[in-house]
């Protein structure tokens, strides 16, 4: 039994099976460190993601405080123009009823001219 061949494949089996598992050996290594980088790709993704929503929510109340702002002050001018307009009406129906009343005494007076004259005093 020795061969040539024989003793080959006696050598060439345990070989071949050491020269599988540092392939394999070498597959697990490089999927480990894949794994790891992917992970911490993950990591560093999720942290720049957590970065972006606070910078987004810090934007949003920043735009909603200004937002807060700009109608209160909207709210005042228009409580302003709405006092200005009432004080406007007021004038303007007193200004009407003191016409009205200048009217209804001119009337008045010509009507009792009138009267005046039909009794022919």
């Amino acid at each position: 039994m020795n061969d040539p061949i024989s003793v080959v494949n006696g050598v060439a089996v345990p070989v071949g099976a050491a020269v599988l598992l540092a392939i394999i050996a070498i597959v697990i290594r490089l999927w480990q460190g894949s794994e790891k980088r992917h992970t911490s790709e993950l990591t560093r993704m999720g942290a720049a993601h957590q970065a972006e929503l606070t910078r987004l929510g810090n934007a949003h109340v920043a735009e909603v405080t200004q937002l807060r702002a700009e109608v209160s002050a909207l709210r005042s001018r228009v409580d302003h123009l709405q006092d200005e307009l009432d004080k406007e009406r007021a004038q303007t129906t007193e200004a009407l009823d003191t016409e009205r009343r200048r009217r209804w005494k001119a009337e008045d007076a010509a009507a009792a001219r009138r009267r005046q004259g039909e009794r022919g005093e």
